[in-house]
């Protein structure tokens, strides 16, 4: 199992340029990432040359303006005929945003027409792996611009499977993890069911035997939790996870799922009323840790085993990297397993040697995509001839063109090319930073018998059983094209309310400002509402 989703395994993503899981977000890896993500380290990141940070010109000779850094249509321009699809001209206004001559070698791929250098050796292969690395996952792993700059495929080894895919279904077999199937969805629906003396992981309606919520109860009528066995009608109201051999279900998390068994661990279902950071998967070192009774979900390590503890029981898996326990923010898997000591980012030939602060570190070839390594005050960077930094703002130039950096220079790719019909972007951090990856449209199925009813019926509450997920998208506001691919696009890729389900707001009365779980909806389905994640 490759890199965690934010339930399963309550880690962030991979931002950018060498960004390790944290489960409280990004933990910056020595100075590599500052030129990309943070412009005021770095004069010349906004690619015009001005010293300011403020940059909200117009200039001729601007590459990435940043007044028009994040728009689909910029505002700056007088041009009347767009052939590119942001509202420029094929012809040039000096903002970065037309095509320049082609890179060799490469289908689909030009230099930016400003761009700080031409004078890269891109590899054919290594663009098309990372291309489908990162558009693939349905949880965002890291950016396009760190991948080729710093040859992730090749400096992580547990990234090397992904070297030589030629399509999504080569990534979901490298990482784990894939878009769930129609059929698994189903497995999410819940219902009622007739027990006889069972126990019951939902609500009980009938005779409990041990504690009817939280009161003793021996074989007095129930209607609620029944902790012991029940005798009557169990229901389960909604899923948190569900599981498909040894593939857990995110069924609130829009419809992603995971192979446990890819990270030593077995599936386990999650039921509404636990929350969402139960279910999903156990691992199978479990024994060496006691979770009865702890009510601390802060992730941990043991060992390799990446874990926390919910409901007395543990949840997680064993890293494929290493797992990295922090003093306070908990614990996360990194990409980098190589032991050292203290903080350093530095060159050794075409080299990029890191050492992070956590005491793993990495080696990164620049010279893969025909950059150099240079040391500068804020530590070292891979580099293209002729570029001061390698800071990039990812963007869509148009629907189907998506823009990143290699080394500082500016690539543009078309996504058709590879089978992609649509560019689309995700803001990553509170910063407002965005990654611009390819992607497919999701056409809106509304074939639920109760759909376009104003009520999102996917959704099971009390004893009646939901449509099956992904069917009534109108009704539960997951309209976005990009809409139940597991990655919350608001607000940079939707509008509120058009991707709730990939947001955990599919609850009827989600963004009206109160929480409505457990009175009105299943647990994990008005996030926003809830103040949750």
């Amino acid at each position: 199992m490759k890199q965690p989703d934010r339930h399963l395994l309550k880690s962030s993503y991979l931002l950018g340029a060498l960004f390790l899981l944290s489960p409280a977000g990004c933990q910056l890896i020595g100075g590599i990432e500052k030129a990309e993500y943070d412009p005021s380290l770095d004069a010349t990141a906004y690619g015009d040359g001005d010293s300011t940070t403020d940059d909200t010109d117009s200039d001729t000779d601007d590459t990435y303006d940043t007044d028009d850094t994040y728009d689909t249509y910029d505002t700056d321009d007088s041009s009347t005929t767009d052939t590119s699809g942001d509202g420029d001209t094929d012809s040039g206004d000096g903002d970065g945003d037309t095509r320049g001559e082609p890179v060799p070698g490469v289908d689909g791929a030009f230099f930016g027409s400003n761009s700080c250098s031409t004078d890269i050796a891109l590899n054919a292969t290594d663009l098309e792996s990372c291309l489908y690395r990162v558009s693939c996952d349905p949880d965002l792993p890291y950016s396009l611009t760190a991948c080729l700059t710093y040859d992730f495929l090749h400096a992580y080894p547990s990234e090397s499977c992904a070297q030589g895919a030629t399509s999504c279904e080569d990534i979901y077999s490298c990482i784990g993890r894939r878009p769930a199937s129609a059929e698994q969805l189903e497995l999410c629906n819940s219902g009622s069911s007739t027990v006889y003396g069972e126990e019951c992981p939902g609500i009980c309606t009938g005779l409990c035997y041990g504690t009817c919520d939280g009161s003793a109860s021996e074989g007095s009528s129930c209607y609620g939790t029944c902790e012991g066995s029940c005798e009557g009608t169990c229901t389960i109201e909604s899923k948190t996870w569900a599981c498909d051999g040894s593939w857990a279900v995110g069924c609130t998390s829009g419809g992603v799922s995971h192979d446990c068994g890819a990270g030593n661990a077995q599936c386990a279902e999650g039921l509404g009323s636990s929350g969402v950071d139960d279910g999903g998967c156990i691992p199978y070192s479990y024994s060496a840790v006691d979770c009865v009774g702890v009510t601390d979900s802060t992730s941990h390590c043991s060992g390799n085993t990446y874990y926390w503890c919910a409901s007395d029981q543990i949840w997680g898996f064993d890293c494929e990297g290493a797992c990295v326990e922090t003093a306070d923010e908990g614990a996360y898997c990194s990409l980098a397993t190589e032991p050292c000591s203290e903080l350093s980012y530095t060159c050794n030939d075409s080299n990029l040697e890191f050492c992070g602060t956590d005491g793993v570190g990495s080696v990164h070839s620049c010279s893969q995509a025909g950059l150099g390594c240079e040391e500068n005050t804020s530590g070292a960077d891979c580099l293209a001839a002729g570029c001061d930094s390698s800071g990039c703002t990812e963007r869509c130039m148009d629907d189907v063109t998506v823009e990143f950096c290699v080394g500082g220079a500016t690539v543009q790719v078309d996504c058709s090319a590879y089978g992609f019909d649509g560019c689309f972007e995700a803001t990553v951090d509170e910063e407002g930073s965005v990654i611009a990856r390819c992607g497919t449209t999701v056409a809106v199925n509304d074939t639920c018998p109760a759909s376009n009813d104003d009520y999102c019926d996917e959704l099971s509450f009390g004893s009646t059983p939901g449509c099956a997920k992904g069917t009534d998208m109108t009704d539960c506001g997951d309209t976005c094209a990009t809409a139940h691919n597991g990655t919350c696009d608001v607000p940079s890729g939707c509008e509120e309310g058009t991707d709730n389900t990939d947001c955990g707001d599919p609850c009827h009365y989600s963004h009206d400002g109160t929480c409505d779980e457990t009175d009105f909806c299943p647990a994990g389905t008005d996030t926003t509402d809830c103040g949750g994640p």
